[in-house]
């Protein structure tokens, strides 16, 4: 599975060097999509959404918002889904994904493997409350 990075100021620098380069790469527009985490980074300085909005803003990077990982994010890390949306630059979403997981022991796996569930659902509610589908 895929490895959040720390959500500190020296990370959203480098991450930003690394998207400018494969925009530069690319012939068609990149998009870069929140994840889920198990664990939370020791330290961060920035949310998700605050690290998403200046890397959208710095960038031009657009976004693909998983709903099931601002789900997971909810269950393993205490995350507020409705703060992170208020977060996100709405404006830059490209894409939103919607897949299915499990919980085992207190802690949800997004394993794109079973049923979407309601909560995931109601996340996307919320998001398309706030703002058309792409």
């Amino acid at each position: 599975h895929l490895l959040p990075v720390p959500r500190t100021r020296d990370a959203l620098d480098v991450l930003c060097e690394n998207v400018r380069v494969a925009q530069a790469a690319l012939p068609v527009p990149l998009a870069v999509e929140n994840i889920a985490a198990l664990v939370p980074w020791p330290d961060e300085e920035l949310t998700e959404g605050q690290f998403l909005y200046e890397l959208a803003d710095r960038t031009g990077v657009r976004l693909l918002i998983d709903v099931a990982n601002l789900h997971t994010n909810h269950v393993n890390l205490g995350q507020d889904p409705a703060e992170a949306l208020a977060e996100l630059p709405l404006e830059a979403i490209a894409y939103v994904h919607v897949a299915g997981g499990f919980e085992r022991d207190g802690v949800w796996h997004d394993s794109h493997a079973h049923p979407v569930a309601r909560p995931v659902l109601d996340i996307l509610t919320d998001l398309a409350s706030r703002v058309a589908p792409p």
